[in-house]
């Protein structure tokens, strides 16, 4: 279970933070949300977790990281390439903090994969949804919204993946998936100006 007051502590505290043991998206849920601002939405469990072109992201109940950032910025849509390019190694870097010999196992696979090094028959610990929000009130600025869904303790059986306590020769730290969560929050505020 995410302990919430944990990460609240420890992020912006002008970003608003929502948990739910289960949501349909995080992604979908800060996109319907109109408050403005930095949000933070995590969730136990996904019943429509989704990648690029609609995907799915699977994710057994407590056994993942699955959060999403909704982040107001004005910038060009044209720096889209940019972003898509950094958040991945934004969120393998958070992984390397955490877990540095767990990281040596991973690569980015672009433009929003994190996998193991045994390419090509890799496995998928976390995938990375980036979308953009035009909000028409606020003089064609938008929204950033970016979804990262990460195997902590466990990949679902229906996918090809492997979870961080499969890649760890020892038992995974206590709270690992908050404080993995901490990093990517903080990393991802900065790039943007937050």
């Amino acid at each position: 279970m995410i302990r919430t007051e944990h990460i609240k502590k420890q992020i912006r505290s002008d970003c608003h933070m929502w948990h739910f043991s289960t949501i349909d998206s995080t992604n979908l849920y800060l996109r319907n949300l109109t408050m403005p601002g930095l949000h933070l939405c995590i969730a136990e469990y996904q019943t429509s977790g989704r990648g690029r072109y609609g995907a799915r992201w699977y994710s057994d109940t407590g056994k993942g990281l699955l959060m999403s950032l909704k982040i107001p910025n004005s910038r060009p849509a044209d720096t889209n390439h940019t972003v898509s390019q950094t958040i991945p190694q934004i969120v393998l870097s958070g992984i390397s903090e955490r877990l540095p010999e767990v990281a040596s196992k991973l690569t980015v696979k672009l433009p929003n994969d994190i996998v193991t090094k045994d390419l090509p028959n890799y496995k998928k610990l976390a995938g990375i949804l980036i979308e953009t929000e035009v909000v028409p009130t606020l003089n064609d600025e938008f929204n950033w919204i970016i979804g990262i869904g990460c195997n902590i303790y466990s990949a679902p059986d229906s996918v090809e993946g492997i979870s961080l306590a499969e890649l760890q020769d020892q038992a995974l730290p206590e709270n690992i998936g908050e404080d993995i969560c901490i990093t990517w929050t903080n990393e991802i505020f900065r790039f943007f100006g937050y």
